[in-house]
Order: structure tokens, then C-alpha cells, then sequence
């Protein structure tokens, strides 16, 4: 019964939603005609801007800055 729902999970926690890049998305989308920043979207979220950075490139495998 364990490994039905270890196999489960591990199959599926690459596809849960992260509500955090969601938010970032939306923000991007928002703001997308103005000068956008990691400073800024870190800022918008919550974070140091360093710790963001490093969070969305290691959930979307995309540099921050190449995404904008």
C-alpha cells in the first residue's frame, strides 16, 4: 500500500501547481508593458530577491531574467 502512494506522489508532485510562480506569472502579465525586476517581483512576493531568483529558476529551469 505504501509504494502505490509513494509511486502516486512522485508521479504527481512535478505536476502540482506552485502557488508561488502563479503568482509571479500573474504579476509579469500585469505588469508586462512596464520595466520588470527581480527586485520588483521578489518585493511583490515576499522574498529577497536573491532567494527568488534561485526558487524560479530551480521550478521553472528558466533564468529569471531570459522568462521576462
Amino acid at each position: 500500500m505504501f509504494f502505490k502512494y509513494s509511486d502516486y506522489f512522485n508521479e504527481h508532485k512535478n505536476i502540482q501547481r506552485d502557488d508561488v510562480i502563479e503568482k509571479v506569472k500573474r504579476y509579469i502579465n500585469e505588469h508586462i508593458y512596464e520595466k520588470i525586476t527581480a527586485e520588483d517581483v521578489a518585493e511583490h512576493i515576499h522574498l529577497s530577491e536573491k532567494y527568488f531568483m534561485n526558487y524560479f529558476k530551480e521550478k521553472t529551469s528558466e533564468n529569471f531574467k531570459s522568462y521576462i
